[in-house]
């Protein structure tokens, strides 16, 4: 039994090898010792490198690049900001917005003190309807805006 490992090509080509994995061809790649490898031999990508076995060694379809893999390698982590999860704030953020918009919206702070007490007082004489007595013309916050803003 022919143990897994690269040979020459079985097919004949001089300028290159085969990986025999102890049952079978499964890649053929320009030959390492062969300085002069014609273009176009091999396709272009990743093949095993008999120079470091269990890594790769890119072809570009002309020559040995300066490129080296290990397949299945633990990735390098990749740079990130400890303990920053922006999700959570900005959660929280927006649940302030609402609330500061909320408040607004009920306590109207833009409103002067005149304006809510002329409203009130209004109000109050037309028995709780919005609408004032034709004397005052119009409804009860348009009479205190023209009065009291």
């Amino acid at each position: 039994m022919v143990k897994p490992g690269w040979y020459p090509d079985p097919n004949g080509d001089k300028f290159s090898e085969s990986y025999w994995d102890g049952a079978r061809w499964t890649v053929t790649r320009p030959s390492p010792q062969q300085q002069t490898v014609h273009p176009g031999t091999l396709a272009a990508g990743w093949y095993p490198n008999s120079q470091v076995p269990g890594s790769l060694h890119y072809w570009d379809g002309q020559r040995w690049t300066a490129h080296h893999a290990v397949p299945n390698a633990p990735l390098r982590p990749q740079f990130q900001a400890q303990g920053t999860n922006l999700k959570p704030w900005l959660f929280a953020i927006l649940a302030v917005l609402v609330v500061i918009a909320i408040l607004l919206m009920s306590t109207k702070p833009w409103e002067s003190e005149g304006y809510k007490r002329c409203v009130a007082e209004q109000k109050a004489q037309a028995g709780g309807s919005s609408q004032v007595n034709s004397t005052l013309g119009g409804g009860i916050e348009e009479y205190c805006h023209r009065n009291y803003d």
